[in-house]
Formats: structure tokens, C-alpha cells, sequence
């Protein structure tokens, strides 16, 4: 058997930064899947921001347990991420407001911002899929993606 060292894949020019940002209200049955499939993309968002508002259920403790770095690897790449866990309370703007929230976490760092519900498990390519669209048109610039691939 011959053993193949990993690659972890750097941030550079010639791939683009992605942010993930899900507002969450009352998502407690289904918050731990969304993550756990975000977290088992073929290409990882680069950082992921859940924005919990106007909860009063489980949402923020079940997404808490995923708060910190992590990695996964897909066909010999190892990509890396860190998930933060933000509870803003009472938010009179509801999904907007927990959007603009993480939004304005991430837009100063990132290339592009990625808006998933709490409630959506997204493909295991769709954030690959993504990036390879981003950087096939050079016209393409800052834009909000929000995807809905499958509800649970």
C-alpha cells in the first residue's frame, strides 16, 4: 500500500473566498444536518457564521456544539473552516436582519457570501459547483448566492 500525504489547500488568487452565513429561528430539527452536510462539502466555505434570532427553542445550543475549526478531505485536498455560533436575540428584522448580520461579519474578508436557510441541506457539490461558476466568468463580482437544494 502506498501512502499519499494530504494536500491542504491554501487561500490564493486563484481560488475564490467564500463565506457561509445561515440565519437560523426555531431550527432545532434541522440545524445539526444543514451543518453536518455543509461541513461534508466536496469544497468547504472558507468560514461559516450561523446568525440565531428570535429563537426559543434548542437552535443555538445544537449549533454550538459545531462552533470551532474544522476539516474535511475530498479526493486528497484538505480543506479547512471555522464555524461561529452568534445568538442576536430579539431581531425586529428577522431573516433580512440575521443576514445583514452575518453579512457584515464577513464582507470585509471574503470574496463572496453564501446565504443558506436553517433549514436547507445543500448538495454535497454546491459549494464546489459555486466556486467553479464564480471563477469561470472574469465579469463576475461580489453576488449573493442563496441556494435551496433540497428541504428537509
Amino acid at each position: 500500500m502506498k501512502v499519499v500525504q494530504r494536500k491542504v489547500v491554501e487561500k490564493s488568487s486563484e481560488r475564490a473566498t467564500i463565506a457561509c452565513v445561515i440565519p437560523a429561528y426555531n431550527e432545532e430539527d434541522t440545524i445539526v444536518d444543514v451543518l453536518n452536510a455543509i461541513l461534508k462539502q466536496t469544497r468547504l466555505p472558507d468560514v461559516i457564521h450561523v446568525v440565531i434570532n428570535n429563537t426559543d427553542d434548542e437552535t443555538f445550543y445544537l449549533a454550538r456544539e459545531f462552533a470551532g475549526p474544522h476539516e474535511h478531505t475530498y479526493q486528497d485536498l484538505t480543506y479547512q473552516t471555522e464555524v461561529f455560533v452568534h445568538d442576536i436575540g430579539v431581531n425586529t428584522d428577522k431573516k433580512v436582519g440575521a443576514l445583514n448580520n452575518g453579512f457584515s461579519q464577513v464582507c470585509n474578508e471574503y470574496d463572496y457570501f453564501l446565504g443558506v436557510d436553517g433549514d436547507t441541506i445543500l448538495d454535497k457539490h454546491a459549494v464546489e459547483h459555486l466556486e467553479k461558476e464564480i471563477l469561470s466568468d472574469p465579469r463576475v463580482r461580489r453576488r449573493f448566492s442563496n441556494l435551496h437544494c433540497r428541504r428537509t
